[in-house]
């Protein structure tokens, strides 16, 4: 009888916590990684079928769970020992982000290395569990026992799993210009520091998206090593991200070369569209390889110079530093508000000696400027 009891008591603190592990499976296939399954089903489709997060998330979590529960019908584990049935439904929800690009070859190795070590925990399970007593304890007991061993497996999927940030940025925001939303697409790591070529690129199509000249908002987002090369979506990037990287041909009207370097590509659509968002690439290409004299060349091209016109931001901040740093300047344009805040810029500088404390603080301040960009921002090609 009392076995009975402790049987039945068993199975239902077993059943909760088959529930919370179907919970957390939810949660984590549904919010944390919904956008890098939305990436492997893109891949293995080659972009002929489209994700969906939610009945992705359900389906993953029944088919996990229902694994767990055919292991633990056919090995019969101990009492015990029967949270080791949860380990392969945890390997595999690893393993379905683990080889997208970016991920640490680390995580494929350790989960065989876990399969391997799981094989014969199984094994000796099994041999003991014939005539082994259920054992008693309270419900209480039995429940922190079990919670007690299921942590580690909630945690090993959690710090285990995709948590590459630039990652999880990229597909947000190339999932929201796919929906049609490139405001929300530029939220995507707003507050982070971490970027990526191929993020900046998004960035910058979701701001031409939004009516914004580039010159306006470009440098306000962190920017990594590339110069020009990081505006332009490749082509050969179609099964790395979930948004076509033709759509940039499209507004630019011109498709780029398969190998052909951006800057070129940039100049000859601004020069087929001047009217376009192509300018604004082609001019903020030249910011971004530092290139101001090439810049102050070209801006008259594409914008009126002259005192009474405004200039998109980083245009006027740029052709305040380049009549500064050149004796001759072919543009005449004054705007005392920009020149004051160089000069501001200048003077903070100089109260710090260190090159890197000088940078960084300049950067609390200035980080957001085109001054920060060129005299600290990162080396181009």
């Amino acid at each position: 009888m009392k076995r009975n009891i402790a049987d039945t008591t068993d199975k239902r603190v077993c059943a909760f916590v088959r529930i919370l592990f179907a919970v957390f499976l939810f949660l984590y296939f549904y919010i944390l990684q919904s956008d890098t399954l939305a990436l492997v089903q893109h891949r293995l489709s080659e972009g002929r079928t489209v994700y969906h997060d939610l009945w992705g998330a359900t389906i993953l979590t029944v088919l996990l769970t229902t694994l767990q529960i055919l292991v633990q019908h056919l090995v019969q584990f101990r009492r015990l020992s029967v949270l080791l049935s949860f380990a392969p439904s945890a390997l595999l929800a690893v393993l379905l982000t683990a080889f997208l690009p970016g991920s640490s070859p680390a995580v494929p190795v350790l989960c065989l290395v876990l399969f391997l070590i799981w094989i014969p925990l199984c094994f000796a399970s099994h041999r003991q569990k014939t005539g082994a007593p259920t054992g008693g304890g309270s419900p209480v007991s039995l429940l922190t026992s079990r919670l007690t061993q299921l942590l580690p497996v909630l945690a090993y999927i959690g710090i285990a799993g995709n948590t590459n940030d630039i990652l999880h940025y990229e597909l947000q925001a190339a999932r929201q210009l796919e929906a049609g939303k490139p405001e929300q697409a530029l939220e995507a790591g707003r507050h982070s520091l971490a970027t990526s070529p191929r993020l900046t690129a998004l960035r910058a199509y979701a701001l031409s998206r939004t009516g914004t000249s580039l010159g306006d908002k470009l440098f306000e987002y962190p920017l990594p090593t590339g110069g020009a090369e990081i505006l332009l979506l490749r082509p050969a990037d179609t099964l790395s991200t979930l948004f076509s990287p033709d759509s940039l041909s499209h507004l630019l009207r011109l498709r780029p070369r398969a190998n052909g370097a951006a800057r070129p590509y940039f100049e000859h659509a601004a020069q087929r569209s001047p009217d376009s968002a192509a300018r604004d690439y082609w001019l903020c290409a030249l910011l971004l390889d530092k290139d101001i004299d090439g810049f102050a060349r070209e801006l008259p091209k594409y914008y009126p110079v002259n005192d009474s016109t405004r200039l998109p931001l980083y245009y006027a901040q740029a052709i305040t530093l380049y009549q500064r740093l050149r004796t001759r300047p072919s543009i005449l344009w004054r705007h005392e508000a920009v020149r004051a805040n160089y000069r501001d810029f200048q003077e903070t500088g100089r109260k710090y000696r260190n090159p890197t404390e000088r940078s960084n603080q300049l950067r609390r301040i200035y980080g957001d400027t085109y001054w920060w960009y060129y005299f600290y921002g990162p080396h181009t090609p």
